[in-house]
């Protein structure tokens, strides 16, 4: 999710990223398909870690619900990890 749309730092927000591609994503959400990565990592990520208080809340329909929200409001432009920018 774009930081300027949820505005935390929650683990379960939280990707790694050099600091070229993160400059690059910006404010564009991903695409549909690496939500659905993050979601498994975020599941499998509970299991290892347990309900720990970035978790705790944790749920993966508010993860969907913030991204069809984000879209909603204005986020559209979709992005993918690995694309080529010039």
């Amino acid at each position: 999710m774009p930081w300027s749309f949820v505005q935390t730092d929650n683990l379960w927000n939280l990707v790694l990223a050099c600091s070229d591609c993160n400059t690059k994503k910006s404010d564009k959400i991903t695409t549909r398909l690496f939500l659905e990565s993050m979601l498994e990592r975020n599941e499998s990520l509970v299991s290892v870690v347990g309900e720990t208080s970035d978790f705790y809340t944790y749920e993966d329909k508010k993860l969907v619900d913030l991204y069809d929200y984000s879209i909603i409001n204005g986020y559209t432009v979709l992005w993918e990890p690995g694309e080529v920018y010039k």
